[in-house]
């Protein structure tokens, strides 16, 4: 899932009021009233108040009947959501009611709601699974990534109340990401395509979780040419646990690893903990067996914090950076609740003091080593992860006696960040 959780700095976190669901009632209950909330918030907290070029007056007055026009509470945002993204920013964009409620607020808090553990990306051709969370619902039920979702519970995949816009930025290129809103109660009819034409139906019973739980458990090492390399997949920096959780695996299965591998694919989170990470890389990797043997994957989803780290990564040549350039959404955010109970993700500051005056908005961090995307009909593989596997064994060493002289490196000359 592409969404938009992916602050860099300090936040303003407000809890939104309870609102009714929001998927196909009348609009007239909000009015237009939330068009104008939008746009005076905007325009009162842009950090941006040339608003990137864009007149604003001109923007509002294109979209506002529009907006007044649509008949569902859920078209106007999808129309304000359009609006905002002609503004040609990232971390600016209307979060659904039910995703808000549902998932950015207790992912924010650390707090386990029944959850699918599902990402959705919407491409051309059609939703498909983008990533499981590690021991959430839907991988146990046997979702592989890569699978095209054709339905849920019996209707068409982009047709269910509960398929939902999951935040993604709507002024970026990447495919938007995509939130299934578990049921109150009982399980969820998925049928999957696992290649085209081959469908089987799977049955997924919510679990209670959170993205911060996968992280931890996402902590694991496995045998790659006859050596051991410890992996962790960082889901986000939102929260201090996930510093605390790899310390914890650095001095604990991760001291004897002959390579290590950072997962940096997903979304952002704070300054304080990325850089509690990179402290703890640099303080043991001098001493620790796997030294350069250290990769970081990276991707079109990893974004904000996430750049930071990557381009940090990079100019310290930790070690290779492996994957896909990186999303160029690196612009600090906050969460403001609307008057419908969604929640406007506000632009609020720009930061390019965190990457020493190098600008990453828009441009984003190069990998080391490009991986082409594989992503439908993938059958459960990891492209990226494989090739940096590969890349470790072949270029860096894994699996040989270690030299003490003439090892691979990152060379200064691949340090750029873009």
């Amino acid at each position: 899932m592409r969404s938009a959780l992916g602050f860099v700095a300090g936040f303003v976190l407000a809890a939104s009021p309870a609102a009714p669901a929001q998927d196909a009632r009348p609009r007239a209950a909000a009015g237009p009233a939330l068009f104008e909330q939008v746009l005076r918030t905007v325009r009162r907290g842009l950090f941006d108040k040339s608003f990137n070029g864009v007149d604003l007056d001109a923007l509002a007055a294109r979209y506002r009947d529009e907006a007044a026009a649509a008949p569902t509470a859920r078209g106007e945002r999808e129309v304000i959501r359009r609006m905002l993204g002609e503004i040609g920013v990232s971390h600016l964009s209307l979060i659904e009611p039910e995703v808000y409620r549902g998932h950015f607020l207790p992912e924010m808090q650390n707090e386990r709601t029944p959850q699918l553990g599902l990402e959705i990306a919407r491409l051309e051709e059609g939703f498909f699974v983008a990533g499981l969370w590690e021991g959430g619902a839907a991988e146990k039920a046997g979702v592989l990534r890569g699978d095209r979702i054709v339905s849920v519970d019996g209707l068409p995949a982009g047709r269910h109340p509960r398929m939902l816009p999951a935040g993604s930025d709507p002024a970026l290129p990447t495919p938007p990401g995509y939130y299934l809103v578990p049921p109150e109660e009982g399980e969820v009819s998925l049928v999957l395509e696992r290649r085209p034409g081959e469908r089987l139906e799977v049955w997924v019973r919510p679990e209670p979780g959170n993205m911060v739980e996968a992280s931890l458990r996402s902590v694991r090492v496995i045998p790659v040419a006859g050596a051991r390399v410890g992996i962790m997949h960082f889901w986000h920096f939102l929260r201090g646990e996930v510093a605390k959780a790899f310390e914890e695996a650095l001095a604990g299965p991760f001291a004897t690893c002959d390579a290590l591998v950072l997962d940096l694919r997903g979304r952002g989170g704070s300054v304080v903990v990325l850089n509690r990470i990179l402290r703890a890389v640099e303080k043991v990797r001098a001493t620790a067996p796997w030294g350069e043997r250290c990769a970081a994957l990276i991707d079109e989803g990893s974004r904000s914090a996430k750049e930071i780290f990557a381009w940090h990564w990079r100019t310290r040549a930790i070690g290779p950076l492996v994957g896909r350039r990186t999303e160029g959404a690196v612009i600090a955010g906050t969460f403001l609740p609307m008057k419908d109970g969604s929640a406007l993700l506000l632009a609020v500051q720009h930061v390019p003091g965190y990457s020493d005056g190098v600008r990453l908005e828009g441009v984003g961090v190069a990998p080391h080593f490009e991986v082409p995307g594989e992503l439908p009909y993938a059958a459960g593989r990891d492209e990226i992860l494989e090739a940096a596997l590969k890349i470790l064994r072949e270029k860096f060493g894994l699996g040989a006696p270690r030299r003490p002289e003439g090892d691979v490196r990152v060379s200064a000359s691949r340090r750029a960040a873009a």
